[in-house]
């Protein structure tokens, strides 16, 4: 299903099952118990070696493994992995008796039963103010916990300048109604090509599966089939604006240009931002006045969490605890909020404005006593300024037009799904 939170969020959860191969370096005979174990040359040569001893039991329990593909002929195309080279070598070891293969197959057991009780099961995307990926985990058993009751999972995000890793403990995340352990994983527009990579560690050098996925990699998946857009009307446009205003991002950003969202979607015949008339109405205002105070400027942060940033400045003398700061978002929600010394300036932040929230208008109330001075805006409003002539830089202009694409497709897949 979909959902629209009251934030301006859009969620896609369509439940799809996370899918993960097993690679497996030894082979077994047709329907038989027997199992062929062949040593390979540095030429790439092989030859099948002899067995002694009953194997059976250790294979099945070899096939529970992660990170492998059957191998079932001499076509060796697999990857070598060290973290299994411990389990290959059991399987290879010629000279073990049988009980040293049924004490192998305990322990590969208790192993395979720790992986196979949790694993990556189904994500989604949300539009928020930033782009989440929401990984989720199923716990099959409590074997994982009880057994390695120090678990985590790490998470290694791309950056510009490389890599960020960080590990959650298993036991200190939060679940969903289906009891799934659930990572939020947020991207700014710019990373929808990055592929944020999972690995569940259960102790030290005992590793689970290995998850790699891009916002990117979810949207392909939904416009390969058309069942997702008869189900959601409107899908389409979202998504495809969405790996647009994305791609606008990246260029703007001068980030992972080489390797663009919209690739492939778009070409330069036919690209909306390129070929279509985009304006924008909104507006920033200003009404009312305000001894010792006044609006300041304006900005939109779109890097990380789309945040609108107002500025104030200050007579000489007056205090800033004077004044009482409230946002009022369109339709009645009012919070108090803080203003924030930012150089010589007072800055307020109206932060995480989600894809569907931003043609609304917000409002900065500020007050003393019974005056106040209120300033109201949209995010879009920005793209306004930069449309309507504020500046000559291209990259800025096709971004700003490319956001508006992207509110107008946002609103209208809630205005149908909603």
């Amino acid at each position: 299903h979909s959902s629209k939170a009251s934030d301006g969020v859009i969620t896609l959860d369509l439940n799809e099952t996370v899918a993960e191969k097993v690679r497996i370096y030894i082979s077994k005979k047709g329907s038989s118990s027997t199992i062929s174990i062949w040593e390979i040359g540095c030429s790439g040569s092989s030859r099948e070696v002899a067995l002694k001893v009953d194997r059976s039991a250790l294979y099945e329990q070899l096939t529970r493994l992660p990170k492998a593909d059957k191998v079932n002929d001499l076509n060796w195309n697999y990857i070598y992995n060290e973290s299994f080279e411990k389990f290959i070598g059991y399987a290879t070891d010629l000279r073990a008796t049988q009980e040293k293969i049924d004490q192998y197959t305990a322990e590969i057991k208790a192993y395979a039963d720790a992986v196979n009780s949790l694993d990556l099961t189904a994500y989604n995307i949300s539009f928020g103010g930033d782009v989440s990926m929401n990984f989720r985990y199923t716990v099959i058993d409590d074997v994982t916990l009880a057994t390695y009751p120090a678990a985590y999972i790490r998470v290694v995000l791309p950056t510009k300048d490389g890599s960020e890793t960080y590990d959650l403990a298993i036991k200190d995340l939060s679940t969903d109604n289906a009891g799934r352990y659930v990572i939020p994983v947020k991207l700014n527009a710019a990373q929808l090509m990055n592929k944020v990579e999972l690995t569940v560690v259960f102790a030290n050098g005992v590793e689970g599966r290995t998850h790699s996925y891009s916002v990117r990699d979810y949207a392909d998946h939904l416009l390969d089939d058309d069942k997702y857009e008869k189900s959601y009307p409107g899908l389409y446009d979202l998504l495809r604006a969405m790996l647009n205003y994305g791609a606008y991002a990246q260029e703007y950003f001068g980030y992972n240009t080489d390797s663009l969202a919209n690739s492939g979607i778009y070409t330069t015949a036919n690209n909306p931002v390129l070929n279509t008339n985009v304006t924008v109405s909104d507006a920033l205002t200003v009404n009312g006045g305000l001894a010792g105070i006044k609006a300041d400027g304006w900005s939109l942060s779109l890097l990380s969490k789309t945040t609108a940033r107002i500025f104030f400045a200050l007579d000489n003398g007056a205090s800033i605890n004077d004044y009482t700061f409230t946002l009022v978002k369109a339709g009645g929600e009012e919070k108090e909020i803080t203003a924030y010394l930012d150089g010589t300036r007072y800055r307020v932040d109206v932060a995480d404005i989600g894809a569907a929230d931003l043609s609304t208008t917000y409002t900065v109330r500020v007050t003393n006593g019974s005056e106040s001075l209120e300033v109201s805006f949209t995010a879009l409003a920005y793209a306004g300024k930069v449309l309507g002539g504020g500046t000559t830089n291209e990259a800025l202009i096709n971004l700003a037009k490319a956001l508006k694409l992207y509110s107008d497709a946002a609103n209208e897949f809630a205005a149908k799904n909603y």
